[in-house]
């Protein structure tokens, strides 16, 4: 799905453009409160706490709920 839109997004050049795609590569430190939910048996869950790693170097305060983010 990701895929398609990029595709849809970028003209067919997803490829040459996905680093533009990735929620991971942006600074969102001017941004509002963004709520972040993963479990054990996420398939992303490695990307979600590098995320979660990246907005609290960028300043943002973070709360784990199992003491793990």
């Amino acid at each position: 799905m990701a895929t398609r839109f990029g595709e849809w997004l970028t003209g067919d050049r997803v490829a040459e453009t996905r680093a533009a795609l990735s929620p991971i590569r942006h600074d969102f430190a001017d941004l509002a409160s963004l709520y972040l939910q993963g479990g054990g048996k996420e398939v992303l869950i490695d990307m979600i706490r590098d995320f979660a790693h990246r907005r609290r170097r960028q300043g943002a305060m973070s709360r784990s709920m199992s003491g793990r983010a």
